[in-house]
């Protein structure tokens, strides 16, 4: 009678311990999810207690209220194309010769510290960035807006001084640029860009991010370009001589106008080691960042929260390409036994498929398929097939963004596509890269969920034809409709056009060989997306977009708002709304009306407050990465407190 007692009393004890662990909102992806953006959040909040108090009227002053934003809709960020590859194209580097060892400079301290980087030691900790906000004051940079009117050079080597003044057209030659008040910073600018964005971003990095540590940092003074970090900046002699103590990578930030007036930031690296060896790249150490100040008119003049995000995302995806997501670095990668890889990074791989109309075709293109990378891709998209190996590239753009970002068919919503967007992530294909360098080393729980074609299966990541994207709600549309977006973070818009001529083959994706998507970077793949310039179009996720709720339905704009389908007209038709959801263990609930959640199983349909909800298929926003949607509801124990309640029974038994 008293095991029988002790057994009940241990039996409720475990239920209660299964509803701790899944009954109650989930603690795995959420947390990690809100990690990053709680950073974002709470320096936000700071800069706008700022922003109300004595700096808004400076902050107003210095900076003219045009800019060459999209003014139909000030909210976001214009879509942009990364110009990393661009940037960096006809920079003059060091390049060593392992034959004579003949550009290295005589050993001395800096020498030795850039074999020491290269080493493995096992003095591991968070990375620690130091900026050096110089050139943003006292009119220290030649090339920056300190006033109205003042000249500067855009383009050019150092030193140069291009007498043609610039214009508005193609021609992106050097010139002199007039400065007007929208390129022009002031000390409260330049405040607002060394104190809060550039903490933000530290503490994004410190939270990811492992390297190995000294503790002083010299820069290396002769190798690889000359001093400088960008052009007409050459780094100050301090770096080199005394260093830095407690920092293990230097950013060098500018807010120079640029000669392409799309370019909102970008970010190159200007100092690393280079091994006697084989002539491999080592970690980089220094880097300069330069914002374009133009394009922060928007946010000073009426700061919002999701702006700001898109702001920190845009500078963290160009300090990523400094941190070594670079083609000049792919064949330095080393594996876990500091080996180069055999199979070098960025190499191209051959792939091949039909078309709807039976056409067979094959082409080659730039992947990655590094260890980290390739197990994550694999547990992401749930495809275990052999040779399901690599990451593809993009191969779509100019020379500044092909071949340095994933391709965005199979990685959009990343934050290293090559295309920027409201809606990118830090996610662990990113992270599993950087991993992959030999460089750091990464705390994969601080990633943000990627659900772009979550497990999702093979067929999805090798075309996006009917058949393969066909079956998942938003992926794939034929039509101008509106629907939710694949991931359901906006209510999207089907965008597609019929071509003058047929479209290559691999870009083939209906039977109709002219129809395709209207994005080139896409591989022309038709999904439902958000568009600035549709007004029908928008994202959940912004809490600025509350004014377009609809009451009747309980609609909730914000971040942790998405879009779903409810019935309209007695089911005839569904519509689109805005609800906040969120994870209950594994499964889906759903806010309709203040405090009322209602849980909503894939694939069903729910009736709460009088509204009828259709219930996503193929949307999993409450498992793990790579884990497979559950064949069942059942609940399920975490290890370790399965085994202590196995322990405790045992024990409570033999006594």
């Amino acid at each position: 009678m008293k095991i029988t007692i002790e057994l009940f009393i241990y039996f409720y004890i475990l239920i209660y311990i299964i509803k701790s662990s899944n009954g109650e909102i989930s603690k795995s992806d959420s947390i990690l999810n809100l990690k990053i953006d709680e950073i974002i959040e709470n320096d936000f909040e700071v800069f706008l207690q700022q922003y109300n108090s004595q700096h808004v009227q400076n902050l107003k002053k210095g900076i003219e209220t045009t800019k060459p934003l999209d003014e139909s809709n000030n909210k976001h960020l214009p879509p942009y194309q990364c110009q990393h590859d661009k940037v960096i194209k006809g920079r003059k580097y060091v390049k060593y010769n392992v034959e004579n060892h003949g550009e290295f400079p005589p050993t001395n301290t800096n020498n030795k510290t850039s074999i020491k980087l290269l080493q493995d030691t096992d003095n591991w900790g968070r990375i620690r960035i130091h900026f050096d906000t110089t050139h943003l004051y006292n009119k220290a940079d030649r090339r920056t807006c300190y006033a109205v009117g003042d000249k500067v050079p855009l383009g050019g080597s150092s030193g140069a001084n291009p007498t043609r003044q610039c214009d508005s057209g193609s021609n992106l030659a050097a010139c002199s640029f007039t400065c007007t008040k929208n390129f022009t910073i002031t000390t409260e600018f330049a405040n607002f860009i060394s104190n809060t964005l550039s903490s933000t971003i530290s503490k994004i990095f410190n939270s990811l991010i492992m390297v190995r540590q000294q503790d002083n940092l010299k820069l290396l003074p002769t190798l690889v370009t000359s001093g400088e970090c960008d052009t007409d900046y050459k780094i100050p002699s301090s770096y080199f001589t005394d260093g830095i103590d407690n920092i293990d990578y230097v950013v060098f930030l500018t807010a120079r106008p640029t000669r392409d007036v799309t370019t909102i930031a970008y970010a190159l690296p200007c100092s690393w080691p280079i091994s006697r060896e084989d002539g491999s790249f080592g970690r980089p150490i220094g880097a300069g960042v330069n914002v374009n100040p133009s394009y922060f008119i928007d946010f000073v003049n009426n700061p919002t929260g999701f702006l700001y995000k898109e702001y920190i995302r845009v500078f963290v995806h160009e300090m990523i390409h400094a941190l070594g997501f670079s083609p000049n670095f792919f064949s330095s990668f080393r594996d876990g036994d500091g080996n180069l890889y055999r199979d070098t990074p960025g190499s191209q791989i051959s792939i091949s498929g039909r078309t709807p109309s039976s056409n067979f075709f094959s082409y080659l293109k730039p992947a990655i398929g590094t260890p980290s990378v390739r197990d994550f891709i694999r547990a992401h998209f749930a495809c275990e097939d052999q040779d399901f190996t690599h990451m593809e590239l993009e191969d779509y753009g100019s020379t500044g963004t092909a071949g340095s970002h994933w391709e965005k068919r199979v990685g959009n919503e990343d934050l290293m596509i090559g295309y920027i967007q409201p809606t990118f992530f830090i996610t662990n294909l990113t992270l599993s890269l950087l991993q992959d360098t030999g460089y750091y080393k990464i705390d994969f729980s601080g990633s943000e969920m990627w659900l772009w074609g979550k497990n999702l299966g093979c067929p999805f990541v090798r075309s996006c034809s009917e058949d393969a994207w066909g079956p998942h709600p938003g992926y794939f549309c034929k039509e101008s409709e509106l629907t939710c977006t694949p991931t359901r973070y906006g209510k999207g818009g089907c965008f597609i056009q019929k071509n003058s001529e047929p479209l290559p083959f691999r870009f083939q994706h209906f039977k109709d060989p002219t129809l395709g998507g209207i994005d080139p970077a896409s591989d022309y793949c038709a999904f439902s997306d958000v568009s600035l310039d549709v007004s029908q179009t928008v994202y959940c996720s912004n809490g600025e977009n509350q004014h377009l709720a609809s009451s009747s339905i309980y609609e909730q704009y914000g971040p942790d708002s998405r879009c779903f389908e409810y019935e309209q007209f007695g089911g005839l038709t569904y519509g689109n709304a805005c609800w906040n959801q969120r994870c209950v263990g594994t499964e889906l609930q759903i806010e309709i009306g203040s405090g009322n959640w209602q849980y909503c199983p894939a694939g069903t349909t729910v009736k709460s407050n009088g509204v009828t909800i259709k219930c996503p298929k193929d949307y999993y926003p409450c498992l793990p990465t790579g884990v497979p949607p559950p064949q069942s509801s059942s609940l399920t124990l975490k290890p370790t407190l399965l085994l202590t309640f196995l322990l405790i029974l045992t024990i409570t038994l033999i006594h």
